[in-house]
C-alpha cells in the first residue's frame, strides 16, 4: 500500500486491485485497504503497472514523428502495456490481439497528441462502470462525441464492437427473449480446476477409487470401461470429464393445466466421488427453457448451444489450469448418457415411446396388446428377460396365461446423432428411477385406497381380464343391472384397514429434509392422500 501511494499521481487515491474492482476504479487508500481485506487481492495482477512498477520486458512501440512521446506516454504507453499483459488470453485469436494493438497505436483524431482510440475508450468505459451507465445511454454519448470531435476521428458510435473476420462481418442472431437461458459450460469447467481441493477430487475415480469388482460408482460400470478401452488417449488423462445430462419439465404447483412450463437441463460430473458428484454445488445448470407448452421433439433446437460446446470439448478440448498440480493441460469431456423420464426419453433420443412399438431398446421385437375396454396398449412378454430355467417363465395364471420360451430381444445399437462416440456407448439413455418410483408409488396407494382418478382398478380394467383369460375370480358381476359388483382383490382394503394405513403414515417421523410432512396431504376422514 505504501509503495502504491508513493507512486500515485492522485495523492491518496489509487486504483483498487481487489477481485471485484480489478484496477478499474479509483478509491481512497483506506477504502482500497478494506476492499483487499474483505474481497481479496486479484492474484492475476502480478506486475503492478497501475501502481508504479515497470514492465521488465515492455514491447517498444514505434511512435509517429508528429506526436510528442512525452505527451503520449500516460495514455498510449499504458494502453499498449495492457494489451501486452493480456496477450496470453488471445493466443487462440491472434486477429483480436492484432486489432487491439492497432487501436492502441491509432490516434483518436489526426491532430490528437494525448489520446489514442483504445485509450479514450478505456477512459470512457471506466466512467461507464463507475457511474452505472446503461448501454443505451453510453451509445448515445459515443454518438454525440463522434459529432463533437474533429472529422476523421476513430471513436465508435456504439458501445458494442462487432466481431470481424477479414472483410466480412459476422452478426450473432439474437435468442428470442424469455425463451432460453444458456449458461456456458466451458468457463465453469475450467473454474472447477482453479480450486486445488476440487481439482484433486476430480481425479478421485482414477487415484483413490477402490477397485474390487463391486458397483459403487459409474466408474465401476461396463459403460465407463468401454470408454477407457475404445479411446485410450481420452482415458489416459484422468482429469477429462465424464458427464450425464438430466432434463425434465416442471409445472408450478404440480398443476398440469398451468400455461407456464419450465425445462431445466442439468449436467452431472461423474469424476467426483459418490458423496460429491450429486451435491448441488457440482450439478451445473446449463439450459433453462421457458415456454407455455412442452418443447416436445423441438427440444433439439434449444439444445444446440449445449451440443456445440460438448462437441468442442470432445473433439478439440480447451486449455485449463490445474491449481492442484500447478500446470496447464488440455481439458476434454464426454457425455456418457442422459437421465430422464420416459416421455422426455423420446424427446431427447428421437425414438418412438408411444403406440405399439414404444420401447426403443426392443424395436419391433415386442409383444403389444390392445385393451379394448380401457382403450390402452399393454405390453406383455416381460418374462423373456428372465433366466431360461426361471420358474416364472412357466407360470401361466399368475401372468398372461402363456408359457414364455423366447429369448430376450436383441439389444439395438445406437446411431450417430451428433457425437462421434455416441454409437459406441453401451448406455445412451437412462430412466429417472426416482421419477418412475414416484409415479408407481402414486398408482399403488391410489389403487389400494381406491382414490378416484388415481386408482388403476376399475370396471374397464376388470373387463379386459376376460379376453386375456386370466384372473376369472376378479371378473365383474353383471347379475344386478342396476349395480355392477367388482369382487374384492388381494390388494383391496376395508375401511378399517385404510384408516390404519393412514394413521401409520401420519405417525411417521423422519429426519429433516428427508420428505415433506405427511400430515399435510393426508385426510383421515376421507382416508386418502
Amino acid at each position: 500500500m505504501d509503495f502504491a501511494i508513493e507512486n500515485s499521481d492522485n495523492g491518496d487515491f489509487i486504483r483498487c486491485p481487489c477481485i471485484k474492482c480489478k484496477n478499474l476504479a479509483f478509491y481512497h487508500s483506506r477504502t482500497v485497504r478494506d476492499h483487499l481485506f474483505f474481497k481479496g487481492f486479484d492474484e492475476s495482477y502480478t506486475i503492478w503497472t497501475w501502481h508504479g512498477e515497470t514492465e521488465p520486458s515492455m514491447t517498444k512501440i514505434d511512435i509517429s514523428d508528429q506526436v510528442d512521446p512525452q505527451n503520449m506516454y500516460l495514455n498510449q504507453g499504458e494502453a499498449v502495456n495492457m494489451i501486452n499483459d493480456a496477450y496470453k488470453h488471445f493466443d487462440d485469436d491472434p486477429k483480436a490481439f492484432k486489432s487491439l494493438l492497432e487501436d492502441a497505436e491509432k490516434l483518436l483524431y489526426p491532430s490528437s497528441q494525448k489520446y489514442t482510440r483504445l485509450g479514450a475508450l478505456v477512459k470512457l468505459y471506466n466512467l461507464k462502470g463507475k457511474y452505472g451507465w446503461s448501454d443505451t445511454s453510453f451509445s448515445d454519448l459515443l454518438s454525440l462525441l463522434v459529432d463533437m470531435l474533429p472529422e476523421n476521428n476513430t471513436l465508435p458510435r456504439v458501445s458494442q464492437w462487432q466481431k470481424k473476420d477479414g472483410s466480412k462481418e459476422k452478426y450473432r442472431k439474437g435468442v428470442p427473449a424469455k425463451v432460453l437461458w444458456y449458461f456456458p459450460l466451458i468457463p465453469r469447467f475450467k473454474r472447477l480446476f482453479q480450486s486445488p481441493q476440487t481439482a484433486n477430487d476430480l481425479t478421485w475415480h482414477a487415484n483413490e477409487r477402490e477397485v474390487d469388482g463391486k458397483l459403487r460408482h459409474p466408474a465401476d460400470s461396463p459403460a465407463w470401461k468401454l470408454v477407457d478401452d475404445k479411446w485410450p488417449s481420452f482415458a489416459s488423462e484422468s482429469r477429462n470429464l465424464r458427464l450425464a445430462l438430466f432434463a425434465d419439465g416442471i409445472y408450478p404447483h404440480s398443476s398440469l393445466s398451468s400455461t407456464y412450463n419450465c425445462w431445466p437441463v442439468v449436467l452431472i460430473t461423474y469424476n467426483l466421488p459418490p458423496w460429491l458428484c450429486m451435491k448441488r454445488k457440482f450439478m451445473m445448470l446449463s439450459l433453462l427453457l421457458f415456454r407455455p407448452q412442452q418443447p416436445g421433439n423441438d427440444i433439439d433446437v434449444f439444445l444446440a448451444p449445449l451440443i456445440e460446446d460438448l462437441q468442442s470439448l470432445w473433439a478439440i478440448g480447451v486449455e485449463a489450469y490445474d491449481a492442484y498440480r500447478k500446470e496447464f493441460f488440455n481439458l476434454r469431456a464426454i457425455l456418457l448418457w442422459t437421465i430422464n423420464d420416459f416421455p422426455a426419453y423420446g424427446n431427447l433420443s428421437g425414438c418412438m415411446t408411444k403406440g405399439y412399438y414404444t420401447f426403443p431398446t426392443c424395436g419391433e421385437d415386442i409383444t403389444p396388446c390392445r385393451l379394448s375396454h380401457s382403450k390402452k396398449n399393454a405390453y406383455m412378454g416381460h418374462k423373456r428377460f428372465l433366466l431360461k430355467n426361471h420358474e416364472f417363465r412357466f407360470q401361466k395364471k399368475a401372468f398372461n396365461n402363456e408359457v414364455e420360451e423366447r429369448d430376450p430381444p436383441k439389444l439395438l445399437t445406437g446411431h450417430d446423432v451428433g457425437e462421434q462416440y455416441w454409437i459406441y456407448l453401451l448406455v445412451r439413455h437412462q430412466l429417472d428411477v426416482m421419477h418412475i418410483e414416484k409415479n408407481v408409488c402414486e398408482s399403488i396407494y391410489g389403487t389400494s385406497l381406491n382414490i378416484l382418478g388415481k386408482t388403476k382398478d376399475g370396471l374397464k380394467s376388470r373387463m379386459d381380464l376376460g379376453p386375456l383369460k386370466i384372473r376369472d375370480k376378479l371378473a365383474p358381476d353383471f347379475s344386478n343391472k342396476n349395480h355392477i359388483k367388482l369382487p374384492p382383490a388381494s390388494y383391496t382394503l376395508t375401511r378399517e384397514e385404510k384408516k390404519m394405513f393412514c394413521e401409520c403414515l401420519r405417525s411417521i417421523k423422519v429426519l429433516d429434509g428427508y420428505s415433506s410432512n405427511m400430515k399435510n396431504p393426508l385426510s383421515l376422514k376421507e382416508c386418502k392422500l
